[in-house]
């Protein structure tokens, strides 16, 4: 059964609200997808503030975050609306959206582990009259795993090789890595979280430039490195854990970047954002170091877009061809969006779509809740 599907993604980065809309039928290996439009709204400053601060400040009380959970639901749904609107789509016409909803907590290694994700399912099916899949983690974490990454299972039903070990390096605020040896099984891939993508950059050029990020990485390349902080950086305890393992906000947001910035104050701003650039470069390249060796790694996300930090990777990577996600068909921008098209499509058909060596799952289980309506409640847009 073909189904026109809607992906919704916001990630750490919070650049704003990624929409994908794709065709999509199958499961597992016989999926098929093609995507169709894509765009991106970005977050107002003020609803982009109350996120930053769900996410830092615990002492909020528990009717912000509840809130911003429903806050986030309506924005969603405006956002697809204009969506549909811009590009011709006829929301009555769409079988199911996929949303990954606005992470806001996530600690999977805790004695109790959680992870919360706001943008309300519930609410947002009701709000657009359609069927929604959302809170994919949660079961994942359930049966003991991180509950991240889940976009490796998109990486290997639609980049997997018999004949060629790739790598799939997803650069958002925070860089994930699939690592899928060549003619894998499912239960050989090898995904985590290296360590920060863009959010610690970002995060520099904003406060010393005034700019949401170094665009090309042409600031970060007019610096030079600062060697006490690359030696202190390289020491991370993130690091060296062994995977499966997950980052995020918690680990390299605000405080990390705060606290660089006044211990280092006296260091020209181009030598921190050079430094931290080539922190980032550094930890990519330091996870695939100690993987199989790699023939081809491809690139996906804004990050992407930095030439000099990707510069820094293939001058480190002399043997490894480095292509885009481009070159096989897909926008390195929507990959996410449209990945959770395919997760959402596995939950409506009952199949499993967490990858166990990835999150460190006992089991593969259905990812998601939904929350659906009857075609006769749907009414006209």
């Amino acid at each position: 059964m073909k189904r026109l599907a809607i992906g919704i993604m916001s990630g750490t980065s919070l650049d704003g609200i990624d929409i994908q809309a794709a065709r999509i039928e199958g499961s597992f290996s016989s999926t098929n997808i093609t995507p169709l439009n894509f765009m991106t709204f970005p977050y107002d400053t003020c609803l982009k503030q109350k996120i930053e601060r769900v996410m830092t400040d615990h002492d909020l009380s528990i009717s912000d975050v509840s809130r911003l959970n429903s806050e986030l639901a309506y924005v969603f749904a405006k956002a697809v609306r204009s969506f549909c609107l811009q590009t011709g789509i006829d929301l009555n016409e769409v079988d199911f959206i996929a949303s990954h909803g606005q992470t806001v907590w996530h600690d999977p290694d805790h004695e109790i582990p959680s992870t919360l994700q706001l943008g309300d399912g519930s609410m947002l099916s009701n709000l657009l009259e359609t069927t929604v899949i959302s809170n994919f983690r949660a079961a994942d974490i359930a049966v003991g795993g991180q509950g991240a990454p889940l976009v490796p299972y998109f990486d290997y039903v639609f980049f997997r090789d018999d004949r060629k070990n790739r790598a799939i390096l997803n650069i958002g605020g925070i860089a994930n890595l699939t690592i899928l040896p060549k003619n894998a099984e499912i239960d050989d891939v090898i995904a985590f979280d290296t360590g920060p993508g863009v959010m610690v950059i970002d995060a520099l050029a904003l406060h010393f430039f005034k700019i949401p990020f170094d665009n090309l990485g042409d600031i970060a390349r007019s610096g030079k490195p600062i060697g006490c902080l690359q030696d202190e950086l390289r020491c991370h305890p993130y690091l060296d854990k062994r995977p499966p393992k997950s980052t995020g906000r918690r680990t390299f947001g605000r405080k990390f970047v705060k606290d660089i910035i006044c211990r280092y104050s006296e260091h020209d701003p181009k030598d921190l954002l050079h430094t931290l650039t080539r922190f980032t470069a550094d930890t990519i390249v330091r996870a695939l170091q100690e993987s199989v060796k790699i023939d081809q790694l491809i690139l996906s996300g804004g990050g992407a877009r930095n030439a000099f930090l990707v510069a820094c990777i293939k001058d480190a990577l002399p043997k490894t061809d480095v292509l885009s996600v481009e070159d096989f068909g897909f926008d390195g921008f929507a990959k996410e969006a449209l990945a959770f098209i395919v997760l959402g499509q596995q939950t409506l058909e009952g199949e499993p779509a967490n990858v166990r060596s990835a999150t460190g799952a006992r089991k593969r289980v259905v990812l998601g809740q939904v929350q659906s309506v009857t075609k006769d409640e749907k009414k006209e847009v």
